[in-house]
């Protein structure tokens, strides 16, 4: 018992009296200013607080090259997922919280190609600023990081030691079987593939408690969403996939022969273009004159971004090929060719080697784990230069791949990829005209398997589009109304390939 003495008491009083009807008044305070009778308002959560309830499983974070907070985690799976025993591995998650006060329980998944392409900085087109933050008004936004990549990632020295990154070294011989004896005993290699990568998938929205998700996928990324919706369909909002990889995909038989037509229609294009006639009139001679020319007499020239002087590069007509390929395959840089082609038949090979360091390095491991049993090995008969050698490229893209195949582990074609499609919920697909990696042709086959789909084709576009405004329009008008008839496409009309590069300053 507390005694509290007449002067104290009389004092609590006086106070009361100065301060009309005391508690009485504080409580009616109180609560008029939360029904905002006096024009103040309680203070809101924050987006990111909100999303804090929705997901107490994660922490406040700010990943590498985010401007913003953001929530991150990592799931443990079971590497073997079949048996459920053993070895760990974790799978990195961002969620970008949406701005909606009460959102959904549908999560908008952006899932990268590849494979062995991580989507760890997916992020970050989504932030307060940049020009998919809208994608954040009505929900969610979920990346994760696919077994074998971020937090799970398969590295080996003979890859992660190349600085700088040069594409053409995933196809290099010794350098895949020097990775393959490194990295064989720390991962079972036969557990890194798109079943495994589904199961992932499904486990990370049922913990996260989404109900749905609506999957945006690109490329390789669509082989997983076309995977995950035949197995779980009801859990599919929607689906937006984007250069598709359907299961009867076989890109050693035919890619050689896109980049033929593309190439052919490039030398055309400059052909008519006055720009690019005007400063390379003889594009198509100083091609093939430069093929041939190495072919007898390499050149070995110091490799880009290399201040050392130690790191060379020796380019022989398989090297100039194999650049080559990278140099068109991706449509993004069609109008730099003719001008880099110039400079190397003139001897200066720093902007067709420049133009094949990867910034989005692969995690070389898994590319070969996953995409040789569910592609290269399904052709056991695979000839390339009874295919191709009439070919500019002369079959050497599907060669690379199919060699690089053989030297890593034998693993058998999967079975799963003959199942047939199956899910009902809306899909658009969207290609890109001059898309020489996944052609048009291969929406077209998943339009006609899954009937709730619409096909839109990009003009002028290639596998990377130039511009992600139209393709962000049309997959924003989507996921807001999710009819897939009443799109206005509109922005497809303005879609134009961008005038020839004619200086390397602009390169």
């Amino acid at each position: 018992m507390v005694y509290t003495s007449p002067e104290a008491t009389q004092n609590r009083k006086n106070q009361y009296i100065r301060w009309p009807c005391g508690k009485i008044a504080l409580i009616l305070l109180a609560f008029m200013m939360g029904l905002g009778i006096f024009g103040c308002q309680p203070r809101k959560k924050s987006h990111i607080r909100r999303a804090m309830e929705r997901f107490p499983m994660l922490n406040i974070c700010q990943p590498e090259g985010a401007k913003e907070a953001m929530l991150c985690g990592a799931l443990m799976v079971y590497e073997n997922r079949e048996t459920r025993e053993g070895k760990k591995i974790p799978i990195n998650v961002v969620v970008v919280p949406t701005y909606h006060p009460q959102p959904p329980s549908i999560g908008y998944l952006d899932y990268n190609g590849g494979p062995g392409v991580p989507n760890e900085s997916n992020y970050r087109i989504y932030q307060q600023g940049e020009f998919s933050e809208r994608f954040r008004m009505g929900r969610d936004i979920l990346v994760i990081d696919p077994r074998g990549t971020g937090a799970s990632a398969l590295h080996c020295a003979a890859f992660d030691t190349l600085k700088p990154f040069l594409a053409t070294y995933q196809y290099d011989i010794n350098r895949i079987k020097s990775c393959l004896e490194e990295i064989r005993d720390k991962a079972d290699l036969t557990q890194y593939n798109t079943p495994n990568a589904v199961e992932d998938l499904e486990e990370v929205r049922a913990w996260l408690g989404f109900e749905q998700l609506s999957i945006a996928g690109i490329s390789y990324g669509t082989r997983v969403a076309l995977e995950y919706m035949r197995r779980y369909p009801t859990r599919v909002h929607s689906m937006i996939l984007t250069g598709s990889v359907p299961p009867s995909f076989g890109i050693l038989t035919y890619k050689d022969r896109e980049i033929e037509r593309l190439l052919q229609t490039l030398i055309a294009r400059c052909a008519s273009d006055s720009l690019c006639q005007s400063a390379f009139p003889g594009f198509r001679q100083e091609l093939y004159g430069l093929k041939e020319k190495l072919a007898t007499e390499p050149v070995r020239i110091n490799s880009p971004q290399d201040s050392t002087g130690a790191a060379w590069v020796e380019i022989d007509e398989t090297t100039f090929i194999d650049i080559f390929i990278d140099l068109i395959d991706s449509g993004d840089k069609l109008e730099s060719i003719p001008l880099i082609i110039h400079e190397a038949y003139q001897g200066n090979f720093k902007p067709f080697l420049a133009s094949n360091l990867s910034h989005n390095r692969p995690i070389v491991p898994l590319f070969y784990s996953q995409f040789c049993p569910e592609e290269a090995f399904r052709t056991a008969d695979f000839d390339s230069q009874r295919e191709f050698a009439h070919l500019f490229t002369e079959g050497h893209d599907a060669q690379r791949v199919w060699d690089g195949c053989n030297a890593w582990l034998p693993l058998s074609e999967p079975g799963w990829l003959k199942a047939s499609l199956k899910g009902d919920a809306p899909l658009l697909l969207i290609s890109g005209e001059m898309d020489i990696i996944t052609p048009p042709g291969m929406n077209e086959k998943i339009r006609k398997a899954l009937p709730n789909s619409r096909h839109i084709i990009i003009p002028g576009q290639g596998h990377t589009p130039l511009n992600w405004e139209c393709w962000d329009e049309l997959v924003y008008q989507f996921l807001e109304s999710g009819d897939l008839h009443q799109l206005d496409t509109t922005c497809l009309a303005e879609m134009r390939r961008p005038d020839f590069i004619t200086k390397l300053e602009d390169l």
